[in-house]
């Protein structure tokens, strides 16, 4: 369905300033602008086409994303990909309002009314440099084995000795 509507939409902008594109090859990101490759109808591809990006951000959209592509004299002698997504790789359902970072294999930083979520999949977040908490940490959180890095307690022997480890739910 969406390959029908790209290609009446392509059909119409023919020669136009705007155009829609389907990512052909990984991107090129080692020059000072970031370019990609894009099949612009059923029989041409353009290499090269720069990448504009927000300031501080950064993505290398996987093959198969889309792209709306923007032509700076109108004509398609100067193409610029204006904006990207990828619909396999979309993180769906924000509420009004909500802001998400995603990547395609599913780990995401969502900001939204309740707060903000991290969500690093089965690997390890790594912090570089200080790291500087007001409030809480709490491991386990909500669970049986949460330990409070405040609050926890442990079992101290009677005799010189290491403490126990923390014990849990405290």
């Amino acid at each position: 369905m969406l390959e029908r509507m790209v290609a009446t939409l392509t059909r119409r902008q023919q020669g136009g300033a705007v155009a829609f594109s389907r990512s052909t090859a990984a991107p090129i990101d080692t020059g000072p602008v970031q370019t990609i490759q894009g099949q612009m109808d059923a029989l041409s591809n353009r290499d090269a086409m720069p990448v504009l990006m927000h300031y501080g951000f950064s993505s290398a959209m996987p093959v198969g994303g889309d792209k709306v592509v923007g032509y700076l004299n109108g004509t398609r002698s100067s193409p610029v990909v204006i904006a990207t997504g990828h619909q396999t790789y979309r993180l769906t359902g924000l509420a009004t309002g909500e802001v998400a970072i995603y990547d395609m294999w599913g780990r995401s930083i969502k900001m939204g009314a309740a707060g903000i979520a991290v969500n690093c999949g089965s690997v390890p977040m790594t912090i570089t440099g200080n790291l500087h908490v007001t409030g809480a940490v709490i491991a386990g959180y909500g669970g049986g084995d949460q330990v409070g890095l405040e609050t926890h307690l442990h079992v101290v022997p009677e005799h010189a000795g290491n403490s126990s480890a923390p014990i849990a739910g405290t």
